[in-house]
């Protein structure tokens, strides 16, 4: 009978856990997991059977948390990790920070970056970790303290941005969980006359044909600089027609081009986590930025998806 007790007990859990493992809201998880996968053991003041939510899901008793030097450590039980591998968040990845209820306990709900995924935990055992973070922050508003990232005042250098590989690497994989897959790191402010920033893309990202257009006191060219992969560059005339492109590879015998204001070009990447540096006059108003060709259709369509095809198709061999 103990046998039996102990195989039901067993099953149960199993069950539980399968359940857990189908839902759809489960892949919050695993979104997590590419970004921030745990790549060492469980920490030694690691606090057990703990409630909270990741994204929409509920785990209820079943999470393991810690706060470490680099970051929060979270994990659910083992017969879960094959699909929920643990977790080690950053904590300059946490974008804000909000003391909450959430049912009976003290919870902290954290908005994680780049995801804007919501994290909510037990405040107890981040308490003390928590209150250093905001410590170092700017004085906000008591309901909501968001984190930011150090300013130019902070840094120890004179106020230096490395363009590093690290940056590079974080850029790309930021743009591989993206649903555009394709993401902007920002060395400038919009209000800059200089715009400068990193523009990582991934294989079927879509970026709609457009120019931008002259205007009065500034000149309105683009510089592209490959620093990683394989990027494919098309420019079109008024009617859609493609009437140059240019294969800009990182170690290729083109690494970078410049384009005139007022012709109508895209891109497609043509290797994964391809990454270029974009040089070109500000400031940037998202209203009038870009003027797309109005045959070409709006990002996140299934036409949309074939164009990108379209265009790879002038890269191969």
């Amino acid at each position: 009978m103990d046998v039996l007790l102990v195989f039901a007990i067993l099953f149960a859990i199993a069950l539980v856990g399968l359940l857990i493992v189908r839902s759809p809201a489960y892949a919050d998880w695993a979104r997590l997991a590419k970004l921030y996968a745990a790549k060492h053991g469980a920490p030694r003041n690691l606090t057990s059977m703990q409630s909270g939510k990741v994204g929409k899901l509920l785990y209820n008793g079943t999470l393991n948390l810690a706060p470490t030097p680099k970051g929060i450590y979270l994990s659910t039980f083992p017969l879960l990790r094959s699909q929920a591998p643990p977790l080690l968040i950053p904590w300059e990845a946490i974008a804000q920070v909000e003391k909450i209820a959430e049912g009976f306990y003290p919870s902290y709900r954290l908005t994680i970056e780049p995801l804007l995924m919501t994290v909510i935990l037990p405040r107890k055992p981040l308490e003390a970790s928590i209150a250093m973070l905001e410590e170092k922050t700017e004085p906000q508003p008591m309901a909501t303290q968001p984190l930011r990232s150090p300013s130019l005042s902070d840094l120890p250098t004179d106020g230096l941005k490395p363009l590093s590989q690290a940056l590079i690497s974080e850029t790309a994989a930021k743009a591989k969980v993206s649903p555009r897959l394709r993401q902007n790191y920002n060395f400038h402010e919009h209000s800059e006359r200089v715009q400068r920033f990193l523009n990582a893309m991934q294989p079927g990202t879509y970026v709609r044909p457009h120019r931008h257009r002259a205007v009065e006191g500034a000149n309105r060219f683009e510089f592209f600089l490959v620093l990683q992969g394989v990027l494919g560059f098309l420019v079109m005339d008024e009617r859609g027609q493609v009437l140059h492109t240019e294969c800009l590879a990182a170690d290729g015998a083109v690494r970078g081009i410049e384009l005139a204001q007022e012709n109508y070009h895209t891109l497609v990447a043509l290797a994964p986590d391809t990454v270029m540096f974009e040089l070109k006059e500000g400031p940037y108003d998202a209203q009038t930025d870009k003027e797309f060709l109005s045959m070409f259709p709006a990002e996140g369509t299934p036409e949309a998806a074939q164009w990108v095809k379209n265009w790879e198709s002038y890269f191969t061999h």
